[in-house]
């Protein structure tokens, strides 16, 4: 089933249990799917069509989710782009995917008009405003969309060059959401807490998916805030939490409090785990665990739960992945379920064959200095952007 299937099923068999909690707004899985045949009913009225690419340039908002799962279910391609791009950057992303029509936060209007006269397709720029004024009709679109039919494009964090296009089709975000949840364990439960943009596919493939695959529920937040983190995460109840990056350090600079394990979670997952870690165990009263993937492949290791956490891995691969080390410490991912990884780079044959070869997706050469598999980011082309 495609991730907007799975949320009218869900919708049919628990519309009360919370779905998604921002803050200022919470909607449940009934609420949430009557707000996306709305909003896909309306995009339709507009003109959007089946299979072609819409851009996406939002904050972290109950909105960005709610378009995802719109565009999602009417069968269009959404494209998010990262709101910290600006100039030639943003230029090139809008070039990558070759948008039609842009929905975009006020906010950003500023940064648009900057490059707007060298948007040769873009057509039409709807902001945020106009969007959720779009109130078509609250019954499903009817629309038969397939799980091998393009759904979504990840542009990667261009540190190591341009940035790149992702290609996915429907089974990528549920197929992730998957082995996310049996990793896990995730429970119906659970409260999946994430700060970090829904343009990221931790918190759109690794978040709101799961809570959609497993009929748990998603916490999102407008960013990643040292002060706010613990009373953000008491409020939404999370049980779970993402970090990436320098997120676990700023945390744990943070001055002791005498509430620090007051906190209702069990599990933080991300990369890369510190030598702290077990200091933040103890001091925050919860687990953590990593794992190790990019966008590019998805998330072919996990470290498993039954066991205990060993120094300079960051787990076991799971089905339906297989990973070998190649020339230079190149880590190279293959999967048997179609889906899975990225289709290839749009508008880049050449870039696609050279990730592609013999079978095997080539993750890149190991920068020099990396002694580990557990120090790969779990991020676009194997780095890891800035919190928020």
């Amino acid at each position: 089933m495609t991730l907007s299937a799975l949320l009218a099923a869900r919708a049919a068999e628990v519309p009360r249990r919370d779905l998604l909690r921002m803050p200022g707004r919470t909607l449940t899985f009934g609420e949430f799917d009557h707000e996306v045949n709305r909003l896909a009913n309306g995009l339709l009225t507009a003109g959007v069509r089946r299979g072609e690419m819409v851009g996406v340039m939002l904050p972290n908002c109950p909105e960005f989710a709610l378009v995802w799962l719109a565009l999602l279910r009417i069968g269009a391609v959404e494209a998010p782009v990262n709101t910290a791009f600006r100039g030639v950057g943003l230029s090139h992303l809008f070039d990558l995917c070759g948008c039609r029509l842009l929905i975009i936060d006020e906010s950003f209007l500023p940064r648009l008009e900057e490059i707007r006269s060298g948007l040769g397709r873009l057509e039409r720029v709807m902001t945020r405003g106009e969007m959720i004024e779009l109130r078509g009709e609250p019954s499903h679109p009817g629309i038969d969309v397939a799980e091998d039919d393009l759904a979504q494009i990840f542009f990667t964090s261009g540190t190591s060059g341009r940035s790149k296009a992702c290609l996915f089709d429907h089974r990528y975000a549920v197929g992730q959401a998957e082995r996310f949840v049996d990793a896990w364990q995730v429970q119906a439960s659970d409260v999946l807490y994430n700060p970090f943009p829904l343009f990221h596919v931790d918190a759109s493939v690794l978040t709101l998916a799961p809570a959609i695959v497993h009929g748990c529920t998603a916490a999102l937040g407008e960013r990643f805030s040292a002060s706010g983190f613990w009373d953000e995460i008491r409020g939404f109840e999370a049980t779970m939490f993402d970090f990436m990056g320098a997120t676990l350090t700023i945390l744990w600079k943070q001055p002791q409090r005498p509430d620090d394990r007051d906190n209702p979670v069990r599990l933080g997952w991300g990369v890369p785990m510190p030598d702290f870690a077990e200091g933040f165990e103890e001091r925050f009263g919860l687990r953590l665990v990593e794992a190790y993937g990019m966008t590019d492949c998805g998330a072919p290791a996990f470290q498993p739960l039954a066991e205990p956490r060993r120094p300079g891995s960051c787990g076991r691969v799971v089905a339906p992945y297989e990973v070998r080390i190649g020339q230079d410490g190149e880590i190279l991912v293959r999967c048997s379920r179609p889906g899975m990884m990225t289709l290839g780079y749009h508008g880049m044959v050449e870039a696609t064959a050279e990730a592609f070869r013999d079978g095997w997706f080539h993750t890149g050469p190991r920068p020099a200095g990396l002694r580990g598999l557990a120090l790969l980011p779990w991020s676009e082309e194997g780095r890891d952007p800035p919190p928020g």
